[in-house]
């Protein structure tokens, strides 16, 4: 099943989206903006990698940026609350108030998907 990569600031939401996410099926790893987070992006090729949004915007786009240059398969999922100004390197973008069927639906066809599949997999479409 798909590594994921889960990033917030707000503990209790890290520890409820990782419990969702393995009740699904997924191998989900979650980290704080500390240094740790740095290590798990060079030393974990994550599928997908989730945003809370108690992660500040510019933390947010700078670390997609590293993950995406570090891994250009990964896809990201940005959890908002109220307006996101910046989303552009988002593959999916979703209130923080999601169900949580929606956010597994979501990752589901993230990482299902024949298409991304295959282009994540360095194959042909």
């Amino acid at each position: 099943m798909a590594s994921i990569l889960s990033i917030g600031v707000d503990k209790k939401a890290l520890a409820d989206r990782q419990r969702v996410l393995r009740e699904a099926g997924f191998e989900v790893v979650s980290s704080g903006l500390d240094d740790s987070l740095d290590v798990l992006a060079r030393s974990t090729r994550f599928r997908v990698a989730i945003f809370g949004p108690s992660v500040p915007e510019e933390a947010r786009n700078r670390i997609a940026a590293k993950l995406i240059r570090s891994s250009p398969q990964i896809k990201i999922v940005m959890l908002y609350e109220g307006k996101i100004r910046k989303a552009e390197m988002a593959n999916a973008v979703l209130a923080s108030a999601v169900r949580p069927k929606d956010l597994v639906q979501t990752i589901r066809y993230l990482t299902e998907s024949p298409a991304i599949e295959q282009q994540g997999e360095g194959q042909s479409a």
